[in-house]
């Protein structure tokens, strides 16, 4: 297939050549001159067609270039040099004589155009060069190849920390460097020569930082480092002193790692040039010599030094090797998530309850997005079953989830702070005075309806310590989710949250999978259990599923998080791709914060959401135009109790029923019709809206019940088959009854009303 590819490019290059009545001409043809290209072409070129512009290089009338073609030509993509440096310091020009026509080859590379395509590249270069319309860019493009000796391996050198500025001279000190393995070195930090402090675990590179960007070819030689270094300021005796110091820090059996940087990098959007480091790898032999320098240094016998030097630059050339250099500085390097959802969690303190399929996933997602600290809670052992969706491994079978996936989170970044508990979260973090633990975010993956309430107690209690929550559910059979999400001044926590997305669930076509899957509020008849015994019942879902899901599910919360008002909640719900189901494949809702009436620790909260608020208003304005400014109105209350988190939901406010009465002094409410709806509320609501009580006005009085009001109230408590342990009232009083705010829930034993006011 090579032998193929080559002669195919031969084929277009004289074909071409036939076609160009002169404009190109084949000068030679080399067969086998390198291993990496085994056809290498020297082409003349015409210029004289080319528009020239002040701003421009003047080109020669005829420019030779040589094109290497690669082994697996088409497949692979040619390269292109020039036999000089006049071109040196032009855009897309690479150490001097290398022309990179190709800024991303693997997606502006295409095989099928083959040399035609490669050729009409070096036209618009040409054409660019002689226009003065090159695009810079933000400095070298690739560095070159590193070529390694066998014995050495695939030497990576990773720069991990950011460089010095050099100011206006030349900066020499030490990077400290960390062996990750035998084919990884990081840089961990610069330190100047005048102060040093390496850790027991880390090894000393020599580092010099030039002032001046440097147009030079990678030298192979230890000779021609000391000759490409010259024309920036560096001379023979400044680069042995330094890498002598470098070379006496370490123990002598090792070799020595030498970076040499340039402000050759620019990011988008700045002017100012950044490092471009080049590492290489000294061998030993090189290092015993450049140790005795060290050693006539510290003798004080300069002179020597001076004649050694003159010496060593006379012998014969000595190898040095290149390392591979791959940049994880943060100022040269954009974040490959950078401008997506995820960005939000970056250096954000997170807390996840669970570390199961879904909780597990989202960690991982969480690391990779940059979190400065995760916290994970989760009692969980890792069974056999598990590995066929959870991110652990047969060696992890027997332990604690949260250790192993600390273990693993680990492994992806070393500088991840991580605490992990093995604890029920009802008591941990739920169970604190500081339930938030100074996390910024809690997400909560546990799918546990008690964590759920207990997450909406703990938040109302404790109102200073309010961070926004998020909850993640997957559906029993893997095939939807829904996220919940409640910003830290939004009036309710998560059940809040998931009682108003059932609520529009309901009330939305399209949407009864949702219900039957997340609030059907029956378990089903033949829960899934796939261990025998007491292991609890799960969803069924592959690895595949689960990522999907949760990759969906926290970008929705991210972006949320990133977008929506802190007094803000929002609910999404997602489907599976695959499932084919256009409508409410991610349907996304959100609400403003309920009017709240709050009460301490040992008595009700009431929130009235805002469509129930404007209904009253309403018909306080209609009781007004049909009847006596001064007569009272009134009506029937709809919603929910809650009595394990204390919280009573006013949903709905209706009018008055046709058979009521009203006066200045009193306001009796009907009976027509209240059951009817009572019952047709339960029923569309899956009994999430339901009769609560009863509201009036007090047009020129307080919102506080009169001694008819607080009669009312126990009647309907002790009514026959009422079946009814409380009942809200609801007092709208002064200024023609929209002036205060108060309610009252009424218990059956008459020494516990609890009464609440607002203005």
């Amino acid at each position: 297939m090579s032998d193929q590819g080559l002669s195919w490019a031969l084929e277009q290059l004289e074909s071409v050549e036939r076609a160009s009545d002169g404009l190109l001409k084949i000068v030679r043809v080399h067969r086998k001159p390198f291993d990496a290209y085994p056809l290498a072409v020297e082409i003349s070129l015409s210029t004289k067609h080319l528009r020239y512009d002040e701003a421009g290089v003047r080109l020669r009338d005829r420019e030779r270039l040589l094109l290497l073609v690669p082994d697996d030509f088409p497949f692979q993509l040619p390269a292109v040099g020039v036999p000089h440096v006049r071109f040196a310091g032009l855009p897309h020009v690479q150490w001097g004589s290398h022309i990179c026509l190709y800024l991303s080859p693997s997606t502006e590379w295409n095989p099928a155009d083959g040399l035609f395509g490669f050729l009409e590249r070096i036209e618009d270069w040409l054409s660019g060069a002689a226009s003065g319309t090159l695009v810079d860019v933000v400095g070298p493009i690739h560095p070159p190849v590193a070529y390694t000796s066998p014995r050495l391996g695939a030497r990576a050198v990773v720069i991990c920390s950011n460089t010095p500025d050099p100011g206006s001279n030349a900066w020499f000190g030490i990077a400290r460097l960390k062996e990750r393995h035998d084919q990884r070195v990081d840089v961990c930090g610069f330190m100047p020569t005048s102060n040093i402090s390496l850790a027991d675990d880390e090894i000393a590179g020599a580092a010099i930082l030039l002032s001046a960007a440097l147009p030079f070819e990678y030298p192979s030689t230890f000779q021609d480092l000391v000759v490409c270094l010259k024309p920036g300021g560096v001379t023979t005796k400044d680069l042995l002193k330094v890498l002598a110091h470098a070379a006496k820090l370490n123990n002598p059996i090792y070799p020595l790692y030498v970076l040499i940087g340039a402000p050759m990098r620019r990011m988008p959007g700045s002017d100012r040039k950044y490092q471009h480091l080049a590492v290489w790898y000294l061998n030993q032999g090189t290092v015993s010599a450049i140790r005795r320098i060290s050693e006539l240094l510290d003798a004080g016998e300069e002179r020597n030094v001076d004649d050694y030097i003159r010496t060593l630059e006379a012998a014969p050339k000595a190898p040095i090797e290149w390392c591979k250099m791959m940049e994880a500085r943060p100022e040269v390097t954009i974040r490959r998530d950078d401008q997506t959802p995820m960005n939000w969690f970056k250096d954000k303190c997170v807390a996840v309850l669970g570390a199961g399929a879904l909780g597990a996933t989202v960690c991982e997602f969480l690391v990779r997005a940059g979190v400065k600290k995760l916290s994970i809670y989760d009692r969980g052992i890792i069974s056999p079953g598990i590995l066929v969706r959870q991110p652990f491994t047969n060696g992890d079978i027997g332990k604690l989830k949260v250790e192993a996936l600390k273990t693993r989170l680990k492994q992806i970044r070393r500088d991840l702070e991580i605490d992990v508990y093995d604890a029920d979260v009802l008591k941990r973090p739920l169970g604190l005075d500081d339930w938030t633990e100074g996390a910024d975010v809690l997400i909560d993956a546990t799918a546990n309806t008690s964590v759920l309430a207990k997450l909406e107690s703990v938040r109302q209690q404790h109102q200073t310590r309010r961070i926004p929550t998020v909850s993640m559910v997957v559906g029993p059979k893997a095939e939807r989710g829904v996220v919940l999400l409640s910003g830290h001044e939004y009036s309710g926590g998560l059940l809040d949250v998931s009682r108003k997305a059932k609520l529009a669930a309901c009330s939305t076509n399209g949407m009864s999978e949702y219900l039957t899957n997340f609030w059907s509020g029956n378990n089903p008849a033949q829960p899934f259990q796939p261990e025998p015994g007491c292991s609890e019942s799960t969803f069924v879902g592959s690895a595949a599923d689960v990522v999907t899901l949760a990759g969906m599910m926290i970008n929705c919360a991210a972006r949320d998080l990133a977008s929506i008002a802190p007094s803000q909640a929002s609910a999404f719900f997602v489907t599976q791709p695959w499932l084919g189901t256009a409508a409410n494949s991610a349907a996304h809702l959100t609400w403003e914060r309920d009017v709240v009436l709050s009460a301490d620790a040992s008595g009700y909260e009431i929130r009235m959401e805002h469509s129930a608020a404007e209904d009253l208003h309403k018909w306080i304005d209609q009781g007004g135009r049909t009847a006596s400014s001064t007569d009272e109105t009134g009506g029937v209350l709809f919603g929910e109790i809650n009595d394990a988190c204390q919280i009573a939901w006013i949903t709905e406010v209706t009018g008055p029923p046709p058979d009521s009465s009203a006066s200045p002094v009193e306001f009796t409410c009907g009976t027509v019709g209240v059951q009817e709806s009572n019952e047709m509320k339960r029923a569309q609501s899956k009994n999430s809206v339901h009769f609560l009580g009863l509201w009036h006005t007090h047009p020129d009085s307080v919102a506080l019940p009169s001694t008819i009001d607080l009669n009312s109230a126990l009647e309907l408590l002790y009514e026959k088959n009422s079946g009814l342990s409380k009942v809200l009232m609801l007092i709208s009083a002064g200024k023609n009854g929209k002036g205060q705010l108060g309610c009252g829930v009424f218990r059956r034993n008459i020494g516990t009303t609890q009464w609440l006011m607002q203005n």
